[in-house]
Parts: structure tokens; C-alpha cells; sequence
């Protein structure tokens, strides 16, 4: 799960940076790109920490968001290439791993709940 979790905080600040460089490129400022690309890191940096924590709904929503946004990037024509391809597979299967650890962490936490506690324990109430 640690390697989905630190593939969105990737994914954000690499947003990030093309945040800031299309601000700085020849030919003007682009603000509504710099904008959209700061909000989209924030949401990705959110959704890493919340997956972080076992949350499934964000786990599965980013995993979606990216398949998407990488399966529209490769259908519309653009040049595929042999590092592009790389690294869609890399950050593919660590968001996948963040998927399924999100899955087994709920499952823990749903058995633990059952499980009382042991004798002695300071949770018992003893």
C-alpha cells in the first residue's frame, strides 16, 4: 500500500512542477493550466494521505482517475514512447497495490472489531 501511497505523492509534485514551469515558459503565463494543475496536485497529495489512513473510496477513485487520464492519453494519438509506457505501468501497479492494501487494511480493521479483548488487557474494563 506504502507504494501507491508514495506514487500519488509523486504524481502531485510532478503536477506540481508542471504547475509552476507553465508559469514560467516563453510566451506568457498560462494561469488556468498553473490553477488546474495546483488543484490537482492538492486533491492528489489529499487522496495519498487519506489512502494512507485505509481509505478505499479515494484508493479506488484515484486508481479510476489515472487509468482514465492515461488510457485518454494514449487514445488520442499522442506519440507513445518506451519511458511514457514505463512509467504508466510503474505508477499503474503501485496505485493497484494501493488499491488492494486499502481493501486488506479495511478487512483487518472489520475482524479486529470482533476479536474481544484479551484477559488483563487494559482495554477489558477490568
Amino acid at each position: 500500500m506504502q507504494a501507491g501511497v508514495w506514487a500519488a505523492r509523486v504524481f502531485a509534485a510532478g503536477n506540481m512542477i508542471t504547475a509552476v514551469i507553465t508559469l514560467l515558459i516563453p510566451g506568457g503565463p498560462y494561469w488556468k493550466t498553473a490553477i488546474t494543475l495546483a488543484i490537482w496536485a492538492a486533491g492528489l497529495s489529499i487522496a495519498a494521505q487519506r489512502i494512507e489512513k485505509g481509505s478505499r473510496v479515494d484508493a479506488v477513485i484515484l486508481f479510476a482517475m489515472f487509468v482514465i487520464g492515461d488510457a485518454g492519453r494514449w487514445l488520442t494519438g499522442s506519440r507513445p514512447d518506451v519511458l511514457r509506457l514505463g512509467i504508466s505501468i510503474v505508477v499503474f501497479i503501485a496505485l493497484a497495490n494501493a488499491v488492494l492494501g486499502a481493501f486488506a487494511l479495511a478487512s483487518v480493521h472489520r475482524d479486529a472489531a470482533g476479536v474481544p479483548p484479551a484477559p488483563g488487557d487494559a482495554r477489558a474494563g477490568v
